[in-house]
C-alpha cells in the first residue's frame, strides 16, 4: 500500500468517526477524528502525521484503525 493509499484510508476512517492509533517502537499515539487535518502526503509520496510545527514519516509505524 502506499502513502496516499494509506492517508485515504485514514481519513476515511476518520471522517466515519473512527480513530486512528500510530506507535512507534517506544510511543503510541490516538488520534481523534477532530485530528483528521494531521495527516497528509508528503512530497516523495510517503505518509506523513504532523507532531508540532513538524512532520513524522509513518510509513515503518504500526498503524491501527479503532472504532469509537
Amino acid at each position: 500500500m502506499n502513502g496516499t493509499e494509506l492517508i485515504n484510508k485514514i481519513t476515511e476512517h476518520m471522517s466515519r468517526g473512527g480513530s486512528v492509533q500510530i506507535s512507534t517502537y517506544t510511543k503510541s499515539t490516538i488520534y481523534a477524528p477532530k485530528y483528521i487535518n494531521m495527516f497528509k502526503v508528503g512530497a516523495d509520496g510517503s505518509p506523513l502525521v504532523q507532531r508540532g510545527k513538524n512532520w513524522d514519516d509513518i510509513r515503518y509505524c504500526s498503524i491501527r484503525l479503532l472504532n469509537s
